[in-house]
Order: C-alpha cells, then structure tokens, then sequence
C-alpha cells in the first residue's frame, strides 16, 4: 500500500512538475513575442496589429485608406446644409510614425507581468490614430464652402404694385457669412 501511495505521489508530482514546466514556456514564449510586436488583440482605429512589430505595424498603416481608420467623413454642417468630405479632401493625414509610437508606448508601458494581467483581463486595446492637417489644402475647401454659403443681405424695401397700385413691404433677407 505504501508503494502505491509512493507512485501516485510521484505521478503528481511529475504532473505538477510539467505544468509548470508548460506554463512557464508559455509565459516565455508570450514574452518574447509581445516585448518586439504588439500583444494580441491591439486596434490601431480600426486596424488590427495584433502580433505586428513596429515596422509591419506602420507598413499595414500605411495601406490603409484613412477613412478605415476612424468614421470615414468630415461634415461641415450650416443652418440648412451639410456639406460632406472625405478625411484626405479636406487635407487630413495620418501621422504614421506617431501612431505606432505612441500605440507601443500604451501597449507596453508597464511590466511584463502587469501588462500581462491586464490583458488577461479585457478583450481588446484601441490605440488612438494621430492626425496632421495640410493647412493649405483645409484652406482651399473652407473657402471653397464660404463661396457656396455666402449670400448678401437685403434691406427691406417698399415696391409699388401696378396692377393694383398698392404699396407692398418687402421684407429683408438676411445674409450668410
């Protein structure tokens, strides 16, 4: 009896011995691979990074159309109208090198352990883009859509109706600037 209880202990312990074993090699082998890439389940807007080093991370940026990264137009909203654009028509950019930058810096700023935990913890990081403005081609579309709102304003006035010979008020029109 005594040897069976010698054997099933040395079977745990051996079952012990390799789970640990085994959880340690994955705790290696996560460490290693989100201490150069981007841990799993990372956003960039609406990009997925996930496991992506830097540079294949800022390459996958810059395939991609703007408009995939964040909601895809720009609206200029007067009284009465909407006037909608594409991000790279009103001279939006994305700022690539800062975005990743800035994205790796969130996904690993703390210990590895911490971070770890973290991760463990949530479903998914999203990073935010950083964007830069093409001041002159904002400047173009702004005033392109001053021409179209733009409107002068009228005095009232008093007009003589012939057909009647009435005199008839007609009202001011405000402008729009």
């Amino acid at each position: 009896m005594k040897a069976l209880f010698k054997t099933i202990f040395r079977l745990i312990f051996l079952a012990a011995t390799l789970s640990l074993i085994f959880a340690a090699s994955l705790l290696v082998i996560d460490y290693y691979k989100t201490r150069e890439n981007f841990p799993p389940q990372t956003y960039i807007g609406q990009v997925d990074v996930s496991g992506l080093s830097k540079e294949a991370a800022i390459i996958k940026l810059k395939e991609t159309p703007l408009s995939k990264l964040f909601y895809p137009s720009v609206a200029f909203v007067n009284k009465a109208e909407s006037f909608i654009f594409s991000p790279e028509e009103v001279g939006i950019l994305l700022d690539v090198q800062k975005t990743i930058s800035q994205a790796f810096d969130i996904t690993h700023q703390e210990h590895y352990l911490r971070e770890l935990r973290k991760r463990l913890g949530r479903d998914y990081v999203v990073c935010p883009i950083v964007l830069s403005l093409k001041e002159r081609q904002a400047r173009e579309v702004l005033y392109d859509l001053a021409k179209l709102v733009y409107s002068t304003p009228i005095d009232a006035s008093i007009a003589l109706d012939e057909t009647t010979g009435a005199y008839n008020i007609i009202p001011d029109r405000k402008g729009r600037n």
